[in-house]
């Protein structure tokens, strides 16, 4: 198979002709890339050929989503996420779309897509669920409290993010084509859903139905990405028709139980812990990935990577054992 037919195999449950590797997503991790391209990723061109060189089978269209998260230099020299700008109603009333970034990110858009698409690769974008959205865009804390005292407020600011993400959705598909979405969709922790699972249904439910039903419309395979424990929200995302999840945290999650559980109505991505990766050896990362391969490859439907951000300080030979064992080891036949 070519590594887009692997990957959208998988992604839709089907068996490929071996487990594909791809990181939903990459922290820039010049080392690595250097290691593939003989330079970090320095334009369009480098990123199609770093993808195909590193075996993903599909490429980064670009993020799209309307946040109110804070972002601030820390002492590290990163930024970090620092809170949130949308609290009350004043603020929901000042809330505008971003339509000149919207511009600038579907001129990109159109640009790698054809990049991709000539060297046999998908394409695929990022949308911020409106849960995730108004969670970081009032602060965790805010959001909480909210939640009790006037929970009008934060399904209006839902509202109005789905809104954007239908109008983004719109336009990307009769600007462009791609091959799939990410909904980047944080909504619970090690131990749970942040909220309870009656709340996040009537929050997230219906307004991520009408979005994702645009998608669905033009046969656009969608993915959904959250952290932490994830068997209470998978029922709602096989229920809103998404092909797969991503993530499956290895500190929260059983891979193999989630499997045997949903791996008949849904492909899982991901698994891979970065804080293993970051402290073992490279021998154990290359038996911890063949355990992970084991577990999740069962009937097809699995795509190994990370559970989160590939983050530059890594070690690149423990990543590398990470991809050169799932190249080695996936294979079905």
């Amino acid at each position: 198979m070519s590594q887009k037919e692997r990957l959208l195999t998988a992604l839709q449950g089907g068996i490929p002709d071996r487990v594909p590797n791809f990181e939903v997503w990459w922290g820039g991790h010049g080392e690595i890339e250097e290691y593939f391209l003989g330079h970090p990723v320095g334009n369009e061109e480098d990123v199609v050929k770093f993808a195909k060189k590193i075996g993903w089978g599909s490429v980064n269209g670009g993020y799209f989503g309307l946040g109110g998260g804070v972002s601030q230099e820390a002492s590290d020299g990163e930024t970090h996420y620092a809170g949130g700008s949308w609290r009350t109603w004043e603020d929901y009333e000042k809330l505008e779309f971003p339509f000149d970034s919207l511009e600038e990110k579907l001129i990109y858009l159109k640009k790698i897509s054809k990049i991709a698409r000539d060297e046999g690769l998908a394409t695929h974008i990022y949308i911020l669920s409106s849960f995730h959205a108004v969670a970081t865009g009032m602060g965790l804390e805010h959001f909480s409290l909210t939640c009790y005292d006037d929970l009008k407020l934060v399904e209006a600011v839902m509202d109005k993010v789905e809104e954007y993400n239908r109008l983004v959705l719109e336009k990307v598909l009769n600007e462009t084509k791609i091959d799939f979405i990410v909904l980047d969709n944080d909504c619970a922790f090690k131990n749970g859903l942040m909220v309870s699972p009656q709340l996040f249904e009537k929050l997230w439910f219906q307004r991520t139905k009408e979005t994702i039903q645009i998608l669905k419309d033009k046969g656009v395979v969608c993915t959904m990405h959250t952290d932490g424990k994830v068997d209470e929200v998978i029922p709602l995302v096989i229920k809103l028709g998404f092909s797969a999840i991503h993530g499956i945290e290895a500190a929260a999650n059983d891979l193999g139980e989630i499997k045997e559980k949903f791996g008949k109505e849904i492909s899982l991505l991901g698994n891979m812990d970065i804080v293993d990766l970051t402290k073992k050896s490279p021998a154990e990362i290359e038996e911890e990935t063949k355990e992970m391969l084991v577990q999740g490859k069962q009937d097809g439907g699995y795509i190994a990577g990370c559970n989160t951000l590939v983050a530059k300080y890594i070690p690149v030979q423990n990543y590398l054992a990470m991809v050169k064992t799932i190249d080695k080891f996936g294979w079905y036949k």
